[in-house]
C-alpha cells in the first residue's frame, strides 16, 4: 500500500512539473559525475535521450552535452539522487526525471527536481 501511495505520489509530482521544465521519460542513465567545484559538491546525470523542454539557460551555450544532463547538488537528497542513479545505471532500469526549469547549480545545466527509477515489470509512464 504504501508503494502505491508513493508511486501515486510520484506520478502527480512528476506530471506537475514536466510541463514546466525539462524532462526526460523511459530512459536509461548512461553516466555520472560527481565533484567539488567553487564550494559546492554536485553531481551530473547522464541519459541515452534528450532532455525536452529545458531552460534557455541549458540549451544556449551551443554544445550538447548539457542536453543530455541534469545537475544536482550533492547533499542529503543529492545522495539519495546518487544512489537511485547509480542503481538505475548498474540495473539498466528506466528513469523519468524532471528539473527546476532553472541552471542554479551549474550555469549551463538544468537542475535535477526529481529522479524515479522505474520498478522492473511496471510500466512506465506514456
Amino acid at each position: 500500500m504504501k508503494i502505491k501511495l508513493l508511486l501515486s505520489l510520484s506520478l502527480l509530482l512528476l506530471g506537475s512539473i514536466a510541463s514546466h521544465a525539462g524532462g526526460v521519460t523511459k530512459a536509461k542513465v548512461t553516466g555520472v559525475y560527481c565533484g567539488y567545484y567553487n564550494g559546492t559538491n554536485m553531481c551530473s546525470v547522464y541519459f541515452d535521450k534528450i532532455i525536452v523542454g529545458s531552460p534557455s539557460c541549458a540549451t544556449s551555450s551551443g554544445g550538447t552535452e548539457q542536453k543530455y544532463r541534469f545537475q544536482f547538488r550533492l547533499d542529503e537528497v543529492g545522495k539519495g539522487i546518487l544512489a537511485i542513479a547509480l542503481s538505475a545505471q548498474t540495473q539498466g532500469a528506466f528513469v523519468e526525471a524532471t528539473g527546476i526549469n532553472s541552471c542554479s547549480i551549474w550555469g549551463d545545466t538544468e537542475s535535477l527536481n526529481v529522479l524515479f527509477m522505474t520498478p522492473p515489470n511496471y510500466p512506465t509512464f506514456p
